[in-house]
């Protein structure tokens, strides 16, 4: 992805949104952080964040895989801020491994990274309930919810591939809160 002939020269914050959907995420992000580049490997959605949120010198919408997108963008040392969230869970392993490692390799201003809304394997339980589940279908990405992972592999997965990881329990009042969580990276 070519993103400086997109945006001006002029030096201010520029953010990826991994998984960014519809764009209004990006929206919000950009109103605190400057300029958001948004990646999502679904045309229908990235059609919709173009139509509806994208602004040129502010906001635009990629369609790529997103681990691919991080490994091939240009000028990735411009990047200062990345949120990932509610799509991490649907990367399998190795390419989840692959894209925290990409974005502490090649993106060196990327000091802190935001991953949301992930699902806990040790509350799976609590949003199963009295349905069945299996460890399979807890680790598979293309399930509903995607792959859930413990704190502590969460943990090891961001120690792996360079990173710290803070785990934040997501607000009460949010409605799934009884079963995820979120993740800051520091490098």
């Amino acid at each position: 992805l070519q993103t400086v002939s997109y945006f001006t020269q002029k030096r201010v914050d520029l953010s990826l949104d991994l998984g960014c959907a519809v764009g209004a995420s990006a929206f919000h992000l950009s109103k605190t952080s400057g300029k958001v580049i948004g990646i999502d490997f679904s045309k229908h959605l990235i059609e919709i964040a173009n139509k509806n949120f994208a602004k040129i010198g502010s906001r635009m919408f990629y369609l790529d895989d997103v681990v691919d997108a991080c490994s091939s963008i240009s000028e990735p040392e411009r990047f200062t801020k990345a949120v990932c969230y509610g799509s991490f869970p649907y990367l399998e392993a190795g390419r989840a491994e692959l894209l925290l490692s990409t974005l502490n390799i090649r993106y060196p201003k990327l000091s802190r990274v935001f991953i949301g809304n992930c699902p806990d394997k040790k509350l799976a339980a609590d949003f199963f309930g009295d349905r069945e589940y299996s460890e399979n279908l807890l680790s598979d990405p293309s399930s509903a919810i995607g792959v859930w992972r413990t704190f502590d592999e969460f943990i090891a997965l961001a120690a792996t591939c360079g990173w710290q990881a803070e785990v934040r329990k997501m607000p009460s009042n949010y409605y799934a809160a009884h079963y995820r969580y979120d993740i800051i990276l520091i490098k």
